[in-house]
């Protein structure tokens, strides 16, 4: 379990630190490597399809929407105070399927692309591997041999659950060896009242 009941019998140094000269990228940069004359770095990722035509029933001079026809002008509209009166705008029927304004030809990967250039990596040869501190024997370390024979008893088990969502989330868990610590000291003040049903 974790943590241990009983603690390790040896524990990293804190008097050691990894060296200077330590390296530990496993991978670099190959410093032989040259950009090819032939990358284009400048390149876009698109294009615009030449080959691409203008569909048959595009209607380049229709508009999304367009003034309804059956609009009416209200009865107590005044030209004077209300202004020029203008039918409300609706969808165009003519454009369900999105074919109308302007054309233009779509955007498709381009053949040339490849980006920003970068050498290859390769192995460091001057790699020293993954550095850890060296070990020490533990001072505080015991071992106790019936480690569950000497545990209080578990009296209440009190579960912190969060279901502001479609899933049931489960936040925090304490064992104590007392129903009134769930309610009562540091572990109350520190979570949400209770709901109470009249």
């Amino acid at each position: 379990m974790q943590p241990a009941i009983n603690p390790p019998a040896e524990i990293d140094d804190p008097e050691d630190s990894k060296p200077v000269e330590w390296d530990d990228k496993e991978k670099i940069p190959d410093p032989m490597a040259v950009k090819p004359e032939e990358w284009d770095e400048e390149a876009p990722k698109t294009i615009t399809d030449t080959a691409a035509t203008m569909p048959a029933d595009w209607l380049e001079d229709e508009l999304d929407y367009t003034k309804d026809p059956e609009a009416v002008k209200p009865e107590d509209w005044d030209d004077e105070e209300d202004g020029d009166w203008e039918a409300p705008l609706i969808e165009n029927p003519k454009c369900e399927v999105g074919n109308c304004g302007p054309w233009s030809a779509p955007q498709i990967a381009n053949p040339d692309y490849k980006g920003s250039w970068a050498p290859p990596m390769i192995d460091n040869p001057n790699y020293s591997g993954v550095w850890s501190a060296r070990k020490i024997e533990n001072p505080a370390y015991f071992e106790d041999k019936t480690p569950f024979a000497s545990l209080m008893s578990i009296t209440a088990i009190g579960i912190e659950m969060w279901t502001m969502t479609k899933d049931i989330m489960f936040d925090n868990v304490i064992l104590t060896d007392s129903s009134l610590s769930l309610m009562t000291g540091p572990l109350r003040a520190g979570t949400r009242r209770p709901s109470r049903r009249s």
